[in-house]
């Protein structure tokens, strides 16, 4: 899906509602199905034949993968390219385990070891400031007014601190981490 809209500066604002009315017609949405090979967004608009498989079930619950968004990239990739197999015409769960399942594994692994690497970089970013702030209370003695910023750098620190070693430890607790 895609939003229409009308800029207001618009200079030519007649022609533009025009093109957005012929758009979403029925002709003009045929027009747009045929030239860019996308479902169309209108029941009346005929899908091409290699389209067909594409197609939702309209009965029951229509499902969208808003739901499960993944862990990181390569999880979210994996839900993105295998999420079909649930909600087309010949789709099932069965279909869709078996791809995701095998899958899942090793995007798993690569989405919790970029984890880790970002983590580590974290910490990494915030140590200078981290320093700085605590050799400004050793040599200027403490100021009230940086007590709370370094109280949260250092919490923020923490906690990305405790986020990287439990990501290590998921890591190497291996293949048990991605089984059922």
């Amino acid at each position: 899906s895609m939003p229409f809209f009308l800029n207001k500066a618009s200079r030519h604002k007649e022609a533009a509602i025009d093109f957005l009315r012929y758009a979403t017609s029925v002709e003009g949405n045929q027009h747009f199905v045929n030239e860019s090979g996308w479902l169309p967004s209108i029941l009346e608009v005929e899908v091409p034949d290699y389209a067909q498989v594409y197609l939702p079930s309209r009965e029951g619950w229509i499902g969208r993968s808003g739901y499960l968004r993944g862990l990181g990239a390569n999880t979210t990739r994996l839900w993105h390219q295998e999420g079909y197999r649930l909600f087309n015409r010949d789709g099932s769960v069965e279909s869709f385990l078996t791809a995701y399942d095998s899958g899942i594994p090793p995007a798993l692994r690569d989405d919790v070891t970029m984890e880790a690497r970002n983590a580590l970089q974290n910490m990494r970013r915030q140590m200078p400031s981290l320093v700085a702030l605590a050799a400004l209370d050793r040599l200027q003695g403490v100021d009230p007014a940086r007590i709370f910023a370094r109280e949260e750098r250092e919490s923020n620190q923490h906690l990305t601190e405790a986020r990287y070693y439990e990501t290590l430890a998921v890591l190497e607790a291996g293949a048990g981490v991605t089984e059922r």
